[in-house]
C-alpha cells in the first residue's frame, strides 16, 4: 500500500462537498478522473470521482 499525502486546500473542499471530514482522510494516488483517500483510523480506500 502507498502511504498517504497531505491533502490540499481543493481536495479538503471536495470532501465536504462529498459529506466527509476531511482530517479523517490521506491522499493515497490522483489520476486525472478520480482521487483516492484513505482512512487515517481504518486504512479503507475511498475513491471519489471528478
Amino acid at each position: 500500500m502507498k502511504h498517504g499525502k497531505r491533502l490540499t486546500a481543493n481536495e479538503k473542499r471536495l470532501l465536504l462537498k462529498e459529506g466527509y471530514k476531511p482530517e479523517e482522510y490521506l491522499r493515497e494516488r490522483r489520476t486525472y478522473d478520480e482521487i483516492v483517500f484513505v482512512n487515517r483510523s481504518t486504512g479503507k480506500p475511498l475513491p471519489i470521482r471528478y
